[in-house]
């Protein structure tokens, strides 16, 4: 009796609330909660369909809402893959016999159940058609269950998976204009050659597709996937489309995007895009404290040979270079391992912090206090490091701090040559990089080119020694900032041990009398493996929050931006980083200012902010691939004009956003 019981609870408390049902002659749809989860299961009579959420040329589209739910902060409902179903020359999108639809849930309040209330709008056809208008609900309790249950396993294997798995990924989409026919292109790198795969699009009820007669080629090592589409009501571009590709070995993945360009940028404009993004990448605030360590190198440069001086400057220039180019590979490699790649997110892992703290606060250091540190090397070694291999070195590494203190920056034409490199092939990918990094060392280029240029520049003198301090300064307070940064990330206790491990170094390495040259050495390599170390053990959960001013913004919410939407509201999102400069100057500067919140709280605007100092989050990864904008800052307006958003300029002013507040109204 006791095990009947227990098995009895624990069923209970498995389903904790029992399913709702609908039932009728020619279907059966049933609601039943699992936890977070909830299945809603359609039952059909043998001979009858309903349709998916695009009908294709004949049937209604099926729709679900939950706007009746309570304590509901999001459901995201996963639809299964349809049937392709042809009648007549007629193609439609279809599902027959049963099927599963598993809605995931997550709370405003964990504390508390949701009641999820479920409306949904299908149309039935077998000798006849008829709409079903059905309200079912039922309460989700997330506590109950952490593991997937099985049910909802099964049911999630038969919808479509992310981009990029199964050897299958869809690279970019495009509309292509040849005269008079209008072809949406899908470029794809698979595995294996596709032979036969089937599509389902959902798209505006303005764009006619066919689904059928598309053709297949190859571009590249990709294979293209080229079918016709049609426009109606005088329209001249699909706008937003969500794809469903099914491979040969019935492998489905999913790929939506927000707006389809109507033309394709060349790679020959893209290229043009990353050169000037790079150059303008050297102006931007990331870069800002270290422009005054460029200046001191060149100026040291200027009182030697014009040879010398262009060897310097091209070295660094290939350090730069370099960087972008193995910042490609990394990207490939993460990319392929299925993990969410942008540009600057490297930020977001501490222990590339904590390396850059470490890096800069020993140039500051040298640059503020006399280093000593003379530990006796072999002659061989010594001979082959001369004073002007030396130099080379020092110029190389420089390139190669300047870019890494560069990437969590965005600029004008970066965003747009970066969304093209991550959603392109690792060839184009690379040489996109490449560029980026060629536009970045065009000052030092010049300089190489033209070496009497720097003869404008003072000459080397004492006045140098006051400077190189300011300088240190200046980056120590850049490491600060990193450290800061790190308090976001692994807490306060964390950051203030860091900050603590580098006075640590900066005493060891200044001292003179109390250690020897191999024992201050081994103490400085000891410390550095601690700061890696320690940190990591003291890491406190901590909400970053940003300053929500005045209530004029919250917490962002997609969902939440949907329904304000549909009340005619007017949206801004700010999506930044505690580590992004831009973000902050953007902030100062515009977002914060009190003109624009006057002017927000007028029209009724409400401000949404979005931070992604700690990782991505689903929602915001979404975004950028919808909008191809994989780097921070990342601004967008949405309304009833743009329901799926305008992005703004990576650089705002006050009088550019609220001219654009007013335009998208």
């Amino acid at each position: 009796m006791f095990i009947l019981r227990l098995l009895f609870l624990s069923f209970f408390a498995f389903t904790v609330y029992g399913a709702d049902t609908y039932v009728d002659k020619d279907c059966r749809v049933s609601l039943q909660p699992y936890g977070k989860y909830a299945l809603l299961s359609f039952n059909l009579r043998t001979g009858i369909k309903f349709y998916w959420r695009n009908p294709g040329e004949m049937g209604l589209a099926t729709e679900f809402n939950f706007k009746d739910s309570n304590n509901l902060k999001s459901a995201k409902l996963h639809w299964p893959v349809p049937t392709l179903y042809q009648e007549n020359n007629i193609t439609s999108y279809v599902y027959k016999e049963n099927v599963d639809f598993v809605i995931e849930t997550i709370a405003n309040n964990t504390e508390k159940d949701i009641f999820l209330s479920v409306h949904s709008r299908f149309t039935i056809c077998g000798e006849t058609c008829e709409t079903r208008n059905i309200d079912l609900e039922t309460k989700l309790n997330s506590k109950v269950i952490n593991n997937q249950p099985t049910e909802i396993t099964n049911a999630l294997s038969k919808t479509p998976q992310k981009n990029g798995t199964g050897g299958v990924e869809i690279l970019f989409i495009n509309e292509v204009n040849v005269g008079e026919e209008n072809w949406l292109k899908i470029e794809v790198k698979t595995d294996q050659d596709l032979i036969n795969p089937k599509l389902f699009v959902d798209a505006p009820d303005h764009v006619s597709f066919d689904p059928v007669n598309y053709s297949i080629t190859k571009e590249f090592n990709n294979q293209v996937i080229n079918f016709p589409i049609t426009f109606t009501e005088g329209k001249k571009t699909a706008g937003k489309i969500y794809l469903n590709l099914v491979g040969d070995n019935g492998h489905t993945i999913e790929y939506e995007i927000s707006k389809v360009s109507e033309t394709e940028y060349s790679l020959f404009l893209i290229i043009l895009y990353a050169l000037l993004g790079g150059l303008i990448l050297n102006f931007m605030p990331c870069v800002l404290p270290i422009i005054g360590l460029k200046a001191l190198q060149i100026i040291k440069l200027s009182g030697k040979a014009n040879g010398i001086i262009r060897k310097n400057l091209v070295i660094q220039s290939l350090g730069i270079i370099l960087s972008f180019a193995a910042f490609a590979f990394i990207t490939f490699i993460l990319k392929q391992a299925g993990e969410e790649v942008g540009f600057g997110l490297q930020f977001q892992q501490p222990s590339y912090l904590i390396t850059m703290v470490i890096i800069l606060s020993i140039i500051a250091i040298s640059l503020v206090d006399k280093i000593s540190f003379n530990i006796k090397i072999s002659d061989h070694i010594t001979n082959y490091f001369s004073s002007s291999k030396k130099d080379s070195l020092s110029s190389f590494f420089s390139g190669i701090l300047v870019t890494l203190l560069a990437l969590p920056c965005t600029a004008p034409f970066v965003t747009i040559a970066i969304g093209f490199a991550l959603t392109t092939d690792f060839f184009r990918m690379l040489i996109i990089f490449i560029m980026m990094g060629i536009g970045m060392s065009l000052p030092y280029l010049l300089l190489s080119i033209y070496p009497n240029i720097g003869k404008i520049l003072p000459k080397p003198g004492s006045w140098m020694i006051s400077f190189k301090k300011i300088l240190g300064i200046l980056i120590f307070i850049t490491s600060i900032w990193l450290i800061y940064v790190i308090s976001n990330q692994l807490g306060n206790k964390a950051a203030i041990t860091l900050f603590l491990l580098m006075i640590l170094i900066k005493f060891i390495l200044i001292e003179r009398k109390l250690f020897g040259n191999k024992l201050k050495a081994l103490l400085v390599l000891i410390l550095i493996i601690l700061s890696y170390i320690i940190p990591y053990n003291l890491y406190e959960e901590k909400q970053y929050e940003d300053i929500l001013i005045e209530d004029t913004w919250q917490e962002y919410n997609q969902s939440q931006i949907n329904s304000l939407i549909e009340d005619d509201k007017i949206i801004l999102l700010d999506i930044s980083a505690s580590w992004c400069a831009t973000c902050k100057l953007n902030k100062f500067t515009t977002l914060d200012n009190s003109v624009v919140l006057n002017f927000m709280k007028l029209r009724g605007i409400i401000g949404m902010r979005a931070d992604i100092t700690k990782n991505l989050s689903p929602e915001v990864s979404t975004l950028m691939k919808m909008h191809k904008h994989f780097g921070i800052p990342f601004t967008i307006i949405y309304s009833k004009k743009y329901p799926n958003g305008k992005v703004l300029k990576t650089i705002l002013s006050a009088n550019y956003l609220i001219s654009e507040l007013k335009e998208i109204n």
